[in-house]
Parts: C-alpha cells; structure tokens; sequence
C-alpha cells in the first residue's frame, strides 16, 4: 500500500512548464450563450471566454489560446483526441462517458468543474403560473430541448410520467426565438441560459421548475494531455479564487476573472 501511494503521487506530480509557452488550440461551441459563443466577426465571448482571457493573463503571457468556434454540438468533447485541437469548451457537462471514444478507449480528460449546471425550464411570463413544476407540464404542451445535450437526457428523466411533445432544434438562439414565438411553450435547459434569456427579455420570459441536481462543467482535452489539464487547473483554481468566484459572480460582474488574475502575480 505504501508504495502505490508513492507511485500514485508521482505521477500527479505536474511540472511547473506544463502549460507555459505553449498555445492551445481551443475549440468552443458557438451558440451557448452567455456561456460561450460567437460574435458576428467569429470573436469568442462570455463566460468562457473571460475565464480563458484570466487563465492568459495569469500565465503573465506563457499561456494562450488559439480559439476557434464550432457549430455542431455532437460529441465536441472527442475532437480534441483528433490531431485538430487540444481542447474542448462551449458548456460541457463532465460525463464519465464522455471521456471515451465510440470504441469505448479512454480518450479525453476533463478539467476540473468551473461552472454549475441546473436544468430548468424557461415559459413565457403568462405561463410561469401553469408550468412552475415539471409535473405540470401535459400533452398539450410543446417543450424545446437542444438534441444530444445533457439537459435534453435530464429533462426526459424529469418528465417520464407527463409525456409533453420534445420539439429538437439545433441552438439556444432557435429555441428562445420558437418560445418568444409562441410555437413551443417552454425551452428545457441549463439555467445558466435560461437566466440570461430571462434578463435579456426583460421580463417577458421567465425561469422556473429548477432542478434540485447539480452538474458541473469543464474543459475537455485529449487524454495524452493530462499534464496540461492539471496545469491548467491549478490556474483555474488561482481566477476563481478555489471556487468561490462562478457564473454567478461574472454575470453581475464580467471583469471578476481578470481582476482576480492579476492578484499574486
């Protein structure tokens, strides 16, 4: 037992190089906003955005990230086992599933969680009323989810009895335009999403039935970059000040990560 734990902490054991002088090739999920997404130029902004630009700054300059946006969502977090990227983003929620390849090797790593996920659901302010719980929603209702995410897998575990029709559209910005529409009646997501939906309309859409179920987000890389993934946590730990410093915090103050940064350096 002695010498497995020796053998054990030597190889978390991370040189301080690790993730110094190096650009990484980071690739995003463009349409999870304010999460991580795409300006109309192909600039990446939000929350993931700010957090990589803090990780850069942290590094005094060592560290950066070649960033490029991705529109199809399936599987993101394999491609950067392929010889194309080094790291994966855009709101992935850690799976243990997903840190293997369609084979069933081991192919990814995560780093640690830097953002919590709770699914909910967010309805048109006239609607909060009738559909404030999961178990309300019927039949009748039309309920948007985005197709391979985890929300989609939870927001079906939560409504196994009621059975609404689950209308598939490919982005956020789809289903809240379908919502405002009127042709579905909730959007099932994260209400990292939903909030900030639920702000920018001013009201007029609201969020409800939050899950009491946590899941945390990370990075994805390549399994062969460990090292770089446990570099890169403990700069994630330095601009989140050991986790207390979230989304929550960058939402009502966009520049928190950059701030907390430039502390201790």
């Amino acid at each position: 037992m002695k010498m497995l734990l020796v053998i054990t902490t030597f190889l978390f054991v991370v040189p301080a190089h690790a993730c110094m002088d190096r650009q990484v090739r980071f690739g995003f999920y463009a349409s999870f906003k304010p999460v991580s997404y795409s300006s109309g130029t192909g600039a990446h902004l939000g929350y993931e955005a700010d957090l990589l630009t803090a990780l850069e700054a942290v590094s005094g300059g060592r560290l950066s990230f070649s960033r490029q946006g991705i529109t199809a969502w399936k599987d993101i977090w394999l491609r950067p086992a392929g010889p194309d990227l080094d790291m994966a983003g855009g709101g992935i929620t850690i799976l243990e599933s997903r840190t293997r390849d369609r084979a069933g090797r081991r192919a990814i790593v995560f780093t640690a969680g830097h953002i919590e996920f709770r699914q909910s659901l967010l309805v048109r302010r006239e609607d909060a009323g009738r559909l404030a719980r999961y178990e309300d929603l019927g039949g009748q209702d039309k309920v948007g989810v985005m197709p391979g995410t985890t929300g989609e897998a939870r927001f079906l575990e939560l409504t196994a009895g009621a059975r609404p029709r689950v209308v598939q559209l490919p982005d956020e910005t789809a289903l809240i335009k379908a919502l405002a529409a009127g042709r579905i009646d909730a959007v099932a997501g994260a209400d990292t999403g939903n909030r900030f939906a639920s702000r920018e309309s001013k009201g007029a859409l609201v969020v409800t039935a939050l899950d009491r179920q946590v899941e945390k987000g990370g990075f994805a890389l390549a399994a062969r970059h460990a090292a770089l993934a446990a570099c890169l946590n403990r700069h994630i730990a330095h601009v989140t000040g050991s986790g207390r410093i979230g989304y929550a915090e960058w939402l009502d103050d966009p520049e928190v990560f950059i701030r907390q940064a430039r502390k201790g350096r």
